[in-house]
């Protein structure tokens, strides 16, 4: 019996390979979205900080209060980027889970296609060794027999 061949172990191969590649892309996305979550926690932290900064000194300055609040609405500003850049990440992992779902479809089809064609093979090959076997079996069966025939 011929070894196992599946015709298309190079795609299978290929497309598992897609299928890891879209995985570990989804993961850095979800390392991205992460740092934003961090990153949009560390400014509301320090906005929470020079409020309380503003609100326990003794005496401030109004200088010092026009630069508490020009920091301030730039902290804002960076927290309303950093919450759209975080929706939009949001729309690309759901976007990348899409394609991993897709990769991963992609090569079970082909696994399973795999494993079905070795089954067969499998079963071929039994099939075959079952058959030499019991040719085999009666071909000694009618040797013996010849030999009692002749012996008589």
């Amino acid at each position: 019996m011929k070894k196992f061949h599946f015709p298309f172990q190079r795609a299978m191969d290929w497309r598992e390979h897609r299928a890891d590649l879209e995985k570990t892309e989804l993961e850095k996305l979800h390392g991205v979205r992460d740092k934003l979550q961090s990153s949009r926690q560390s400014v509301k932290t320090e906005l929470e900080s020079i409020g309380r900064t503003a609100g326990t000194a003794v005496t401030t300055r109004a200088e010092d209060l026009h630069l508490l609040a020009a920091f301030s609405d730039s902290l804002r500003n960076l927290d309303q980027r950093l919450k759209s850049e975080a929706k939009l990440c949001a729309g690309e992992i759901v976007t990348q889970h899409e394609k991993c779902i897709k990769a991963d479809r992609d090569h079970q089809l082909l696994t399973r296609l795999h494993d079905d064609s070795r089954r067969r093979w499998t079963y071929e090959a039994d099939r075959e060794v079952e058959q030499t076997a019991s040719e085999s079996w009666n071909a000694g069966w009618a040797r013996t027999a010849r030999q009692a025939k002749n012996s008589e």
